[in-house]
């Protein structure tokens, strides 16, 4: 889409509702900020096999994780995996 001028922003972006039900979305084009709270971080992948990201600190519920080199984003679950 990007190579072919389809979309203008070649950023996408995975909203999964909280009960995996209704509300869920794929947004092509860009983001939708009413998905999100806070600000947006873009990273670039490192390979096109596996949505793999470099990866340095994870936080979750205001606990600080380090020591990884690499995450995965898996968009076809609902994992982000170190």
């Amino acid at each position: 889409m990007c190579d072919a001028g389809v979309v203008t922003d070649c950023s996408f972006a995975f909203y999964a509702s909280k009960d995996g039900k209704d509300g869920s979305a794929l947004v092509l084009d860009g983001v939708n900020p009413a998905y999100a709270a806070g600000a947006f971080t873009y990273h670039d992948i490192i390979s096109e096999t596996y949505w793999p990201v470099n990866l340095q600190t994870v936080e979750t519920a205001g606990s600080k994780h380090t020591g990884f080199k690499q995450g995965v984003v898996d968009s076809g679950t609902s994992l982000l995996v170190g």
